[in-house]
């Protein structure tokens, strides 16, 4: 590239300051971070796409308005306050000043972010750089950590274990619910003495020592495995625990404490030896419990597994869950299990379903298994479970079931057993929770003389037959009822009664599964609401399977569409559809069963009497209880008006920009005639020449030379009003890939004619290469045209007038083009309007080649600015997207 032109060292620093501030601003423009400038008085000097961003506000309509359009009324006051202190903060510590505001978004929604103020100097003047920071993620950070602290005092509360901590100096800090139960104390009567004075009360004699000596352990960092011991109960009766001791480190690895945590297994110990026998059942009939991490790898295989399959956990742990599926699954049913680990992926569960297995030695087993999701407490899937009960000893499997089966079930439902008699034999952690009523006040307690403290004299009957009929072998279907706490409140509750049966099937008891259904009911008020809001609404709201098939349909979209409910209900929602439009509608399905949501798509559907019209869809997935998408929630918006708007909006800016054509062309149309009379001219000289020629009879040899002559004076002509017609045509806009330099010749050939450009050096500085954008040709010329005459018009009344326009490629993937003059340069008053409509120093200007300029060129992706040559006039520069490589090989003329 070549740039002859001598520079003074003021010159350069100059220059070097304008990069410097234009790299400033560039910085400040991409920062992640929301900058806003504002002056004294809280207006708006810039804002910058961050920002744009945080608050869903363009900056046209933030630029020169106060910046409380950017917060609720209520931080206003703030802001001003803000700005006035960091206009009194210390000048070297910029950005002191720091608070946590609300921001106000466009539609009306608000976030925190942190606001941070700095005092600067612009010509002059005071001006307060403002730092915006989006905290909304560190609020649901912090809002994780509180869940998952209180989450674990849950747990520590909740657990039937008894769970202890003391400090260094042994005085006792925690004491859950489960150790006031298994002790006899209180919390309040415990936590805060020390456990020398506590030891006496709770450690038989011989044992303190022991108990000494393991205090001092943990004390020294070692942590105390599960041991059984002996401890006292308040009443002096003794309790058999398993208790293990643990120290307690902060988070540098220093021992701060104890944790001791004790099961009472008083009424194991009192029933050990009849456990055995069924203990040692148990282990010999053990279920295989195998868990797979989500990335494939086998991470637990109990030793039921290694029973029913004969591999040992160290063969199998730790290996791909595919390979082993292939070893312990007949060939036949390997892709109905790997389908059934992808389902569980996603959140199903699967079985119980009977199955084959092959042990490691090939023999096979018969299994029933089940495929289940292991969740997290926000119920995210964090692996996959299987089960196998070995079904080759059936009548094993029914005497485990009549003893076990009805208390191993979901604990979020109460699971309550009783005898014939009716007496209650197991009350669940559930129960517990639903009635308030402790296991121990209710197990042997009769439930017939108990059914008045859970409902209405007038349900104790009803309740008694339903019982009646259970151990008659009827089936009783589950019934929704209203039963009473402990504490006088009310829960809704769906019931299910069945029987217990033995072995044989003799019905040994009944066993009654109690839903707590509250939430439901809340849940069917609140859908209530919610139907008739939708229902109410104008915008058309309907509800669809995944395979299109429309499940309702409100009034609205009864008028947008013109189909009733009855006729449309049943059937597929593809009537609505265009036929050219059939598969955007499968692939928005696919994307929904995905879980995926659609939000104000743009596109065009169809009504009862055939007639389309254009509408804003958003599209959201519908989900069962257990989270799996069944279908699809539709809100569509008709925009027909708005489509409207904005194309003869489009059309008149269209006008507005072939106008400025037109009104450049009519600036230079005397200079335009000049140019074609020159042509027009030469060719009569030369007709003339010829026509003596051929009268005088004379030499003819020549005529072919002075016919070549009028043929290129008439393309001279025919070219100049090719450019013209080419630049006032009325066209819709067509981008295409074209060279940047071809554009500048044109212009500057149509810019240069006429007297006013005369005495004009004219400098055209390029690239070795081609410059290839994608950009409209025509429009782009209009905007060279623009400049350049303005450039030469500047320049009409100065001595030096030198005009250069220079292209060049950028770092950032864009090309500048750049029209330096020599002219009179912008006064400041110019300048600061200088892009705004209807603004000219041009006795016939009409004020609107420079904003149509910008638009242009911004429409294009680029920018247009203005500012002073250094060596005196004005240098207006803009940027255009470079074209990909690929498709600016070929570029269009």
């Amino acid at each position: 590239m070549e740039w002859r032109t001598n520079k003074s060292r003021a010159e350069t620093e100059t220059t070097l300051g304008q990069r410097d501030y234009s790299l400033f601003r560039t910085l400040i423009r991409t920062t992640g971070n929301g900058v806003v400038v504002t002056d004294a008085d809280g207006l708006v000097l810039f804002y910058n796409d961050a920002a744009h961003r945080l608050f869903h506000r363009a900056p046209e309509e933030v630029l020169g308005g106060p910046i409380d359009l950017l917060l609720p009324p209520v931080c206003r006051p703030q802001i001003r306050e803000l700005i006035g202190l960091a206009a009194h903060a210390c000048p070297t510590s910029p950005f002191s000043i720091q608070r946590e505001l609300q921001g106000l978004r466009k539609d009306g929604s608000q976030f925190p972010m942190q606001l941070s103020i700095g005092e600067g100097e612009l010509e002059g003047e005071p001006v307060f750089l403002i730092v915006l920071q989006d905290l909304t993620q560190l609020y649901r950070e912090r809002h994780a950590l509180d869940e998952e602290k209180a989450y674990l005092a849950q747990i520590v509360e909740s657990s039937s274990d008894a769970i202890v901590s003391y400090m260094l100096d042994g005085t006792v800090r925690s004491w859950n619910r489960a150790a006031e139960e298994m002790f006899g104390y209180r919390a309040d009567e415990i936590v805060g003495a020390t456990a020398p004075a506590l030891m006496p009360h709770f450690v038989p004699p011989e044992m303190i020592p022991a108990e000494i000596a393991i205090l001092a352990r943990v004390l020294a960092g070692e942590s105390v495995p599960p041991h059984e011991t002996v401890r006292l109960h308040k009443n002096g009766t003794p309790v058999a625990i398993v208790i293990s001791a643990s120290p307690i480190r902060d988070a540098n690895g220093a021992v701060i404490g104890i944790a001791r945590t004790a099961r009472n297994i008083t009424e194991r110990k009192k029933h050990e030896h009849a456990r055995a026998l069924l203990d040692l059942a148990i282990d010999n009939s053990d279920d295989a419990f195998t868990c797979i991490a989500l990335d494939g790898t086998v991470i637990t295989w109990n030793r039921g597994a290694e029973t029913i399959l004969g591999w040992m956990g160290a063969e199998i742990i730790g290996r791909n869950a595919e390979g082993v599926i292939r070893s312990i699954v007949p060939a036949d049913l390997q892709p109905a299990e790997l389908d059934y680990s992808r389902r569980a992926i996603a959140g199903e569960k699967i079985g119980p379903y009977e199955s084959i297995r092959i042990r490691k030695n090939g023999s096979r087993v018969r299994v029933l298994s089940t495929v289940y999701p292991v969740r997290n407490e926000r119920g995210e899937v964090l692996a996959i479970a299987r089960t196998l009960h070995d079904l080759t000893d059936r009548l094993a499997f029914e005497e485990q079931r009549a003893l076990l089966g009805a208390i191993i079930n979901s604990s979020t439902d109460a699971i309550i057993s009783y005898a014939l008699d009716g007496t209650i034999t197991s009350w669940n952690r559930a129960a517990e929770l639903m009635y308030g009523y402790r296991a121990e006040e209710m197990i042997g307690t009769s439930l017939y003389g108990r059914l008045g403290e859970f409902m209405p004299p007038e349900r104790v009957t009803e309740e008694r037959r339903i019982v009646a009929r259970v151990i008659a072998g009827e089936r009783v279907p589950p019934y929704e009822a209203t039963r009473s706490r402990k504490d006088g409140g009310d829960v809704h509750v769906l019931v299910s009664v069945s029987p217990i049966k033995d072995a044989s099937g003799a019905i040994i008891g009944t066993s009654r599964v109690v839903r707590d259904i509250s939430e439901r009911k809340v849940f069917e008020r609140q859908r209530a609401l919610l139907s008739s809001i939708v229902e109410s609404s104008n915008d058309a709201v309907f509800t669809k399977m995944l395979n299109g098939i429309v499940t309702s349909w409100n009034a609205a979209a009864d008028a947008m569409f013109g189909y009733s409910s009855e006729e449309i209900v049943g059937r597929s929602m593809l009537v609505l559809v265009p036929e050219d439009l059939l598969e955007e509608e499968r692939n928005a399905l696919e994307k929904i069963s995905r879980g995926d949501s659609i939000r104000h798509f743009e596109t065009v559907r169809r009504k009862k009497d055939g007639s389309t019209f254009a509408v804003s869809l958003t599209l959201s997935p519908v989900r069962d209880a257990d989270g799996a998408v069944t279908g699809a929630s539709a809100t569509i918006r008709d925009i027909t008006d708005r489509k409207n708007y904005e194309s003869r909006l489009e059309s008149m800016r269209a006008d507005m920009i072939h106008v400025a054509r037109v009104h450049e062309l009519s600036q230079v149309s005397a200079g335009i005639a000049h140019e074609l009379n020159q042509p027009l001219a030469a060719m009569l000289n030369y007709s003339n020449v010829a026509r003596r020629l051929v009268q005088s009879s004379g030499d003819l040899s020549k005529l072919p030379e002075v016919a070549a002559k009028i043929g290129d004076q008439a393309e001279r002509a025919a070219q100049i009003i090719r450019r013209m017609r080419d630049f006032v045509e009325k066209r819709d806009p067509h981008r295409a890939v074209i060279d940047i330099q071809t554009i500048a010749d044109d212009a500057i050939a149509l810019a240069l004619i006429g007297s006013k450009t005369a005495n004009i050096e004219t400098r055209v500085v390029v690239p070795e290469t081609p410059l290839p954008v994608l950009a409209d040709r025509v429009q782009v010329q209009q905007v060279l045209v623009n400049l350049l005459r303005n450039a030469a018009e500047a320049m009409a009344t100065t001595e030096r007038r030198e005009l250069t326009l220079a292209i060049r490629d950028r770092e950032d993937r864009t090309v500048e083009v750049s029209v330096v003059d020599t002219g009179t340069g912008l006064s400041d008053e110019v300048a600061a309007r200088l892009f705004s409509p209807f603004v000219t120093t041009k006795p016939d200007g009409m004020g609107i080649g420079l904003a149509i300029s910008r638009q242009i060129i911004e429409a294009h992706g680029g920018t247009l600015i203005a500012r002073p040559n250094p060596g005196g006039g004005a240098i207006f520069e803009f940027t255009l997207p470079a074209a990909d490589q690929s498709s600016a090989a070929s570029p269009s003329p």
